[in-house]
C-alpha cells in the first residue's frame, strides 16, 4: 500500500514538472544551498531505505538484487553528497540547466513511479 502512495506521488511530480519545468528550476534557484542539501539528504535516504526494504516483497531473485544494490549505492551516494564541496557545485550546475534537462529529468522521475507503481 506504502508502494502505491509513494508511487501515485512520483508519478503525479513527474507529470507536473514535465508540464511546467521551470516550477523545478525555480525552486532550485530560490532554496539556500544547506537547505537543498538536506532535501536530497533525506530524500535519498528515504529512497534508499524504501529500495532495500523492498527487496524482501520481490519473488525474482535478480531483481532483488538490482534493487537492493540499487538501494545501497543510494543510501551511500546521499551521505557522501551532504559532506562533500563537490556538491555545492553541482547543486549550482542543475540550477543553472535548459528547461529541456529539467523535463527529461521529470520523465525519468514519472518512469520511475509508474516502475514502483507495478510492483507487486
Amino acid at each position: 500500500m506504502f508502494t502505491k502512495i509513494v508511487s501515485i506521488i512520483w508519478i503525479i511530480l513527474g507529470i507536473f514538472w514535465l508540464v511546467n519545468p521551470a516550477a523545478l528550476q525555480n525552486r532550485f534557484r530560490k532554496k539556500s544551498l544547506k537547505r537543498i542539501k538536506q532535501i536530497l539528504f533525506f530524500t535519498s535516504f528515504g529512497i534508499g531505505v524504501y529500495f532495500i526494504g523492498l527487496t524482501f516483497k520481490l519473488q525474482i531473485l535478480y531483481l532483488k538484487l538490482i534493487i537492493f544494490v540499487l538501494g545501497v549505492v543510494v543510501l551511500v551516494k546521499g551521505t557522501v553528497f551532504l559532506k562533500s564541496q563537490l556538491s555545492d557545485k553541482f547543486i549550482e550546475h542543475f540550477s543553472k540547466l535548459s528547461l529541456k534537462a529539467f523535463r527529461i529529468y521529470a520523465a525519468v522521475f514519472t518512469v520511475v513511479g509508474i516502475f514502483l507503481y507495478f510492483i507487486k
